[in-house]
């Protein structure tokens, strides 16, 4: 699945907010949720999937199964996100939100780690000699898998980054602690309840020399590169 799209993220923070936003107040809430979306696009476009241990075995068809691996990806960047004259307290809102989802979104690959995925294919060997080996991951949700730290705790690290984490954006647009608290719920909340569930991986690949009887491989390391979709 594509990263959440920009507008409907938009439309659930300001429900959460559930108090009256003015019409500027919306504008600048459509633009920060729209830079998370392009931001979140492009580091998952970049994300790529391999080194798993494989097991498994079959003459003609093979089956086996593949675990531990690595998840790949770029940096997560957001581009600055202007609200009318660029405000030094909205530019230190925004910026706060920026450096925060950096660095989760940057360091979630280093935490994942495959539990079972299936990999299916062929195999060359005979009962009497072995044959190459060459299956492929069968594709499934990235959060059936395997298993990361979440993206969560955004709203505390927010509020410390702020040095009056209530202050008024520029009345009657919002209030920050409220917002901050909508924005981190939506974000967090579309990763780990939707993301993870509607992003497929697939795309790995193993390759080995099958045993002679039933080609079954020693434990191989994946080498594709496997893709989020």
């Amino acid at each position: 699945m594509p990263a959440p799209v920009g507008p409907v993220m938009a439309a659930k923070v300001i429900g959460l907010y559930g108090m009256p936003l003015g019409p500027k107040g919306i504008l600048w809430v459509n633009q920060i949720m729209l830079e998370v979306s392009k931001a979140w696009t492009i580091w998952q476009t970049g994300l790529t999937w391999n080194g798993l241990v494989v097991n498994g075995s079959g003459i003609g068809a093979w089956a086996g199964f593949g675990s531990g691996g690595m998840l790949n990806g770029p940096p997560f960047q957001m581009s600055p996100i202007p609200f009318e004259a660029n405000h030094p307290r909205q530019v230190e809102f925004t910026n706060a939100l920026i450096s925060i989802l950096t660095k989760k979104f940057s360091d979630w690959p280093l935490t994942f780690s495959f539990s079972s995925v299936s990999y299916i294919g062929g195999s060359g060997a005979t009962p009497l000699s072995p044959g190459p080996v060459s299956a492929s991951s069968v594709p499934g949700p990235i959060g059936t898998l395997g298993s990361g730290q979440n993206i969560e705790g955004i709203a505390k690290e927010w509020e410390g980054k702020l040095p009056k984490p209530d202050w008024q954006l520029d009345s009657p647009y919002a209030r920050t602690k409220p917002l901050i608290q909508a924005i981190a719920t939506t974000i967090e909340q579309a990763f780990a309840v939707e993301w993870l569930y509607t992003t497929i991986a697939s795309g790995d690949l193993v390759v080995s020399g099958g045993a002679p009887g039933s080609g079954t491989i020693p434990p191989t390391p994946s080498s594709g590169a496997g893709k989020l979709v």
